[in-house]
């Protein structure tokens, strides 16, 4: 053997914390509900399309895991410093990683930006804010219970200012009680929009005053009923944003009226179905911020059942003890009651 070759020697200790290091990077991979969810397998192949921006904005749990991975090189760049910073954008995400995220860069956390955001934790925030630092003409909006009884709380003040614009666009039932104890004047074309059945009481009481453009953002039933009625005033652009899975029964029917770029920014779930048919229309900008890129990733699901609790778990279901059990379970246990 040549004595001046050198031969590395692996000391066990290294070794040991090297194994270490792996198994601790598994079990928090197991423990991290936002690995349950993977990209569809179409929409890999456009990571790169990602706007950090909007994709602060989708409040699918498995949004969190690209959030770390896809748009990290945004952390540290001096082109998006607060308060311009899209990190800012997080505020309007009720997700779970996204209050985890503040929690732990609370420079990126905006109490105005959160007045639109439907979650208790932005509530929670919200409420130990002074009344000066709330954007009371989004939170009007918010359809939670919450956000209706810090409207309420304040209403009577002369501190308040209504914006009807917004209220009027919000389905909640405590909106309702508010337009009429105020006796609030409606804002028709918003009022449109509004898929409440005590919306649809107001309109039909002055029909005439419907605008049909802004009804074709409402997702109702009666609203589609409206407007079947009445396919002339039909205004398409508007209609790719409504959420309503009837929509795309009736853009099928004018397909040289779809607006492509409005359509990516309507949240449904069908809208992906739509747009994986038709990727050369693809908006990536507002594209980002539908919770439906994702679905389940069923392998790393298995993986980690077997890897963690599934033997176990086949132990005591399947144990002798069970036995007659096991026909509702659709398994033959040999007793006389399985035939």
């Amino acid at each position: 053997m040549n004595p001046n070759i050198f031969i590395p020697t692996c000391d066990k200790k290294e070794i040991e914390m090297e194994t270490e290091k792996r198994n601790r990077e598994t079990r928090n991979r197991y423990r991290d509900y936002r690995c349950v969810y993977k990209l569809k397998s179409w929409v890999q192949d456009h990571e790169k399309n990602f706007v950090a921006s909007t994709f602060c904005q989708n409040p699918c749990e498995g949004a969190g895991k690209v959030f770390e991975t896809t748009v990290s090189k945004y952390v540290n760049s001096n082109l998006y410093l607060k308060p311009n910073h899209p990190f800012n954008n997080l505020c309007h995400n009720p997700a779970e990683w996204a209050r985890e995220y503040l929690h732990n860069h609370p420079q990126h956390m905006d109490c105005e930006l959160l007045a639109d955001n439907p979650a208790e934790w932005a509530g929670r925030i919200l409420n130990r804010q002074p009344k000066d630092e709330i954007l009371w003409k989004e939170l009007v909006q918010n359809p939670t219970e919450w956000a209706g009884k810090m409207i309420k709380r304040v209403a009577k003040s002369s501190y308040f200012f209504w914006d009807t614009y917004y209220l009027y666009s919000n389905p909640s039932p405590w909106v309702y009680d508010v337009i009429k104890k105020f006796s609030l004047e409606p804002v028709w074309y918003i009022l449109s929009e509004n898929p409440a059945e005590w919306a649809r009481e107001m309109l039909m009481k002055d029909p005439e005053r419907i605008n049909f453009s802004h009804l074709c953002l409402n997702p109702a039933e009666w609203a589609r009923e409206l407007l079947l009625e009445n396919p002339s005033r039909i205004d398409y652009n508007y209609l790719c944003l409504n959420p309503a899975k009837w929509v795309w029964e009736i853009l099928e029917t004018n397909p040289g009226g779809i607006f492509w770029s409005w359509l990516c920014r309507n949240p449904s779930d069908w809208v992906v179905d739509v747009l994986e048919k038709n990727q050369f229309h693809i908006n990536w900008y507002w594209l980002s911020k539908n919770p439906h890129l994702f679905e389940y990733d069923y392998a790393f699901i298995r993986e980690r059942f077997w890897n963690t609790f599934g033997e176990e778990l086949m132990q005591v279901c399947f144990h002798p003890r069970n036995m007659g059990k096991f026909s509702g379970w659709g398994y033959e246990s040999g007793l006389e009651e399985d035939f």
